[in-house]
């Protein structure tokens, strides 16, 4: 009885050991799958930030004409079409980013679409 149990403890000492080692050789052939995973959510998010910076200096420049044309150029009669012509646009964008990725118009989502694209090419 105790030589059964002695050899079957052995058996599964050795299956544990191949299996170890199987867990090993996989682990190392999917490391450089990991890097390169790690490196297109850094590039995703490189690209995603320049998008938003992008953006934000659309919506800065909008905003600061808006408030340059009502007080030294213009009235507020003549910019404020203008105004809901850069709302309008604004929103346009954000939808038609939406319709086409799928994808939240949000830092996150930008970064979500970016990160995945590059992990494609």
């Amino acid at each position: 009885m105790k030589e059964a149990i002695s050899e079957q403890s052995s058996d599964n000492k050795l299956e544990t050991k191949v299996l170890e080692d199987k867990l090993e050789k996989l682990e190392a052939s999917i490391k450089p799958m990991k890097k390169m995973k790690k490196q297109c959510k850094v590039q995703g998010a490189i690209q995603a930030r320049k998008w938003v910076n992008g953006f934000a200096a659309i919506i800065l420049g909008q905003f600061a004409f808006s408030q340059y044309g009502t007080y030294v150029i213009y009235s507020w009669d003549i910019i404020e079409p203008i105004t809901c012509a850069f709302s309008m646009s604004d929103v346009f964008l954000g939808f038609t980013f939406w319709m086409v990725t799928k994808q939240p118009w949000t830092i996150y989502g930008l970064n979500s679409y970016f990160s995945s694209k590059i992990f494609m090419k």
